[in-house]
């Protein structure tokens, strides 16, 4: 990748001297609470910048939707 992203979906992590991932592509956070909330619920989640950058996208996704449902 020529630049790094916030999110990705990798099919393989490679444990050597240096840590690699495999079959990797980079997603909207969006898409991973939109797909499968239950598997990023916060209560799971340590604290941690992941924790931190889901709980920002949902506070976002909310606010998105209650204009969205304003504007009906």
């Amino acid at each position: 990748m020529d630049h790094k992203p916030q999110w990705v979906i990798f099919d393989e992590f490679v444990l050597t001297t240096r840590n690699f991932i495999r079959t990797v592509t980079d997603v909207c956070g969006e898409w991973l609470i939109d797909i499968a909330p239950h598997y990023y619920d916060l209560n799971n989640f340590p604290s941690c910048k992941a924790k931190r950058l889901l709980a920002w996208l949902y506070r976002k996704l909310e606010r998105e939707r209650a204009c969205h449902l304003s504007l009906m």
